[in-house]
């Protein structure tokens, strides 16, 4: 009976936690990893942004064909514009050690100032659902951190979503229909010895999955985890340097539903972009774009 026992705990454990799966390569040739609500907004004015020192602001000049017709001053020491069929964006940040602190203002074509708002986080990406913003707690503290999605034609926060471990670095957050996907790195100090972990949320309205992807000894002063996912596969690339120049890189593929393992496959560069095509995943790294083909559930 207690060999019997033995058997299906080690035959759940094979279900559940041993991967199910290949990565094999294949051909990259063709990918593209530029967003394309970027590149299709045409911008009515040109934007011109200088930086003043004196006082750590930027000053956003606009004209139309070389003629200046407004100019607007926002406090920061980096900054961006964003056009968009309502009208522009301007926007410029301190990040503070990860906090970040945000003025923004919103004009529409004609430019009237629709909204502006100060916001205690910094820019990560605008999406095609709007602008999504972090806001890290000193790594490895007490501390809360949240990601956000701004409409910005109103400036209202249409979500928020603060992972369950303090003092966790949020590296990328993917907006995909309902759900929401967030990677953290965290600083698991435990009983004994300190492990940091990448950790992926899955958010959709009130339920929330988390899965731990992998993890590296010691401090994690370099992370950035990259996440895709569609209706099949979820696909995390990964890259983690602890505090004695040792680096971790990779990705991991996992089941949509129940965040099964599928495959992981490391390498020596570091992640910089992953995408999923079907049953392909891409990772765009420092040097060259991987591809592998996908070949389990």
């Amino acid at each position: 009976m207690k060999a019997r026992k033995v058997f299906f705990i080690l035959l759940i454990v094979a279900i559940f936690f041993l991967p199910k799966g290949l990565l094999i390569p294949t051909n990259a040739e063709g990918v593209s990893f530029e967003d394309s609500i970027i590149s299709t907004t045409s911008c009515p004015f040109r934007i011109h942004a200088t930086y003043i020192p004196a006082n750590f602001s930027h000053v956003f000049r606009i004209f139309v064909n070389d003629t200046l017709v407004a100019n607007y001053i926002l406090p920061g020491m980096n900054k961006g514009s964003i056009c968009t069929p309502e009208g522009i964006l301007l926007y410029a940040y301190f990040l503070e050690g990860g906090r970040g602190r945000t003025s923004m203002i919103f004009l529409d074509h004609n430019l009237n100032i629709k909204w502006w708002r100060p916001f205690s986080a910094y820019p990560l990406k605008y999406t095609k659902d709007g602008m999504i913003l972090v806001s890290s707690a000193p790594f490895g503290s007490g501390g809360e951190s949240c990601a956000y999605l701004m409409n910005i034609s109103t400036g209202e926060t249409t979500f928020r979503f603060c992972p369950d471990v303090l003092g966790a670095h949020i590296s990328d957050v993917r907006i995909i229909g309902d759900k929401a996907y967030v990677t953290v790195g965290w600083p698991d100090r435990g009983w004994s010895s300190l492990k940091t972990k990448v950790i992926l949320y899955i958010v959709e309205g009130k339920k929330v999955k988390r899965k731990t992807i992998t993890s590296i000894n010691g401090e994690g002063l370099g992370i950035r985890v990259r996440v895709d996912a569609d209706d099949s596969h979820v696909a995390v690339a990964y890259y983690l340097k602890n505090e004695k120049g040792k680096e971790k890189n990779g990705v991991c593929i996992y089941t949509a539903g129940h965040l099964i393992k599928i495959a992981c496959k490391s390498f020596n560069e570091r992640p910089y972009d992953v995408k999923l095509d079907g049953n392909i995943v891409y990772i765009k790294t420092w040097n060259s774009v991987k591809a592998y083909k996908i070949i389990g559930p």
